[in-house]
């Protein structure tokens, strides 16, 4: 059987498509994998269990929790916490530096650069329902500062009050009318 023979020019052209698709398939493995590695703020029941199904009434151990995901942790966040309607949030205890309140907008300085923060706990009387951490008042998102100080969007957990077990981040529906809507903000 004869080899195939190719030119110097066509091999060196097959190289350089060769080289620019390596190129881009770990350009996309970065994107990817940065996208996957977004920093998450959630609500669980305390900071060792990462349960985020919470009992209804007066609870002072709803714990703020935040996973770094970056490289090599963060430094701070910036966030609020939407409680269920009808709860009264009535304090938030952490030993960081804060600005601002736990219900409109909240900033913490950690102080030094972690992964796994347990921001402070929260003091409520819960109502049954859903709720979420999001961006402060005015932001475009939740926002996290990594070990340089750069800040980025980071995901913020859905946690639930008086409902069974269903999952962090997960939101049932519920078939309901216009009247019972209007009820929850009067």
């Amino acid at each position: 059987m004869a080899a195939l023979k190719t030119s110097p020019v066509a091999a060196k052209a097959g190289d350089h498509m060769m080289r620019k698709s390596l190129l881009l398939t770990v350009s996309l493995l970065f994107i990817c994998n940065a996208a996957l590695a977004a920093d998450y703020i959630g609500v669980f029941t305390d900071h060792f269990n990462g349960v985020c199904d919470l009992a209804p009434g007066f609870s002072t151990t709803a714990t703020v929790v935040h996973y770094a995901w970056t490289p090599g942790g963060a430094t701070g966040a910036r966030f609020k916490v939407l409680p269920p309607p009808g709860s009264v949030l009535l304090g938030f205890t952490t030993p960081y530096v804060t600005i601002g309140s736990i219900d409109l907008d909240l900033s913490v300085a950690y102080g030094g650069c972690e992964q796994f923060i347990a921001i402070g706990t929260i003091t409520a009387n819960w109502a049954v329902g859903y709720g979420q951490v999001v961006g402060a008042d005015g932001q475009p998102c939740l926002m996290t500062a990594d070990c340089s100080f750069d800040e980025q969007c980071a995901k913020g957990g859905i946690f639930s009050v008086g409902h069974p077990p269903g999952g962090c981040g997960v939101v049932a529906t519920e078939h309901s009318t216009w009247g019972k809507v209007k009820s929850l903000y009067r």
